[in-house]
């Protein structure tokens, strides 16, 4: 069985150094599995927050490091799942994989001040649990923000529709555009061909002739 490579931290200069040797390819599998019972037994503790036994868990995989390649990505997997599995579904949403990716010199360097000691049991874990958590916090800023881009586009189509519907004779694109200053043309042009197909309105002539009627 081959030795693991050791693990290397990316300088902001592009260089390249041992920042930590993982678990050996002959203990790795026995550890995993001890990681996997001390995690289910950690999670089966009412008195620790769930939020922290995820933190822990994937650094330790990190440091035990089983594969020799996309360890990084599996990470990231577990993060998800047992995310998820927890009710802390921001994951779904929001990419945890480019959130670390724009913050990999922090990555890095905390990940290879914690590792410290690590085989002996005597390894500082809160830098990690700080990062983990900024991480999970830039995410949920993240997918508010998605969520109120959402609410407003979803506003502001009701608001297009209320007053496509609301005109009495026939009327144009820039007709609407001018009664709507706060919406994007884009969004009005994608109201007016929903409420075609749903047979509320029709378009006579084309081009700049075109108009617009409610069908009666």
């Amino acid at each position: 069985m081959k030795q693991k490579p050791a693990v290397l931290e990316v300088l902001p200069d592009g260089e390249k150094r041992i920042s930590f040797i993982p678990t050996s390819a002959k203990e790795t599998p026995k550890t995993i599995d001890l990681l996997c019972r001390n995690c289910r037994e950690a999670f089966g503790n009412e008195r620790i927050p769930p939020i922290l036994i995820i933190a822990t868990f994937v650094f330790d995989l990190l440091c035990i490091h089983p594969f020799r390649d996309g360890n990084g990505r599996v990470s990231r997997l577990a993060t998800t799942f047992l995310l998820q599995d927890h009710g802390f579904h921001v994951a779904r949403y929001v990419s945890l994989e480019r959130l670390v990716e724009q913050s990999k010199e922090d990555y890095y360097r905390v990940q290879a001040d914690c590792s410290r000691g690590w085989h002996e049991g005597k390894n500082e874990i809160v830098p990690w649990w700080n990062y983990f958590f900024s991480v999970l916090r830039r995410a949920y800023r993240d997918f508010e923000r998605q969520l109120e881009s959402a609410i407003a586009r979803g506003a502001k189509g009701d608001m297009v529709r209320q007053t496509v519907l609301a005109q009495i004779e026939q009327f144009t694109l820039g007709d609407l555009a001018a009664q709507l200053p706060s919406v994007s043309p884009q969004l009005i042009k994608k109201i007016l061909v929903e409420l075609k197909k749903q047979g509320e309105i029709r378009l006579s002539g084309r081009g700049r002739s075109a108009c617009w009627e409610v069908i009666p």
